[in-house]
């Protein structure tokens, strides 16, 4: 099993507009994308479909959309730890134009307290005895 570590979850949001942005304009969209984010869940998700067991431990409010959309995935061989704290996961907003030109637009995270951070120490220590590599950011 492989665990990750990803202190600041985000949920990327990709849409896609008709026609090139123009601002102070209003555009319709003609797609958009919620997928679970952040580097050590990007790498969990990318482990499970090779057929690699993988852990993701991240912390996330108790109605968080960050554990939807992660149960969503129905990937095999994937798990989620998450440890309960009082602040959503953050949201990125990438805006695609039809020539390829994108813009990111990305929050700043929740940030943890004193204790949420022990917490999630704590979650990592305990999944950490079961495997033998560890991804993730520092943050």
């Amino acid at each position: 099993m492989i665990l990750t570590l990803t202190p600041n979850p985000s949920l990327d949001r990709t849409v896609s507009l008709p026609a090139p942005l123009q601002r102070g304009a209003v555009q319709r969209l003609t797609d958009v994308v919620m997928e679970p984010g952040g580097k050590g869940v990007n790498v969990a998700r990318v482990l499970s479909p090779s057929g690699r067991a993988a852990t993701a431990v991240l912390p996330a409010a108790e109605h968080d959309p960050i554990l939807t959309a992660l149960d969503g995935l129905e990937l095999p061989g994937l798990t989620v730890r998450s440890v309960p704290v009082a602040g959503p996961a953050r949201i990125n907003t990438a805006v695609t134009e039809p020539d390829g030109t994108t813009t990111k637009l990305n929050e700043l995270g929740a940030g943890l307290s004193a204790e949420e951070i022990d917490a999630v120490e704590q979650a990592l220590l305990e999944t950490l005895t079961l495997t033998g590599v560890s991804a993730g950011a520092d943050p």
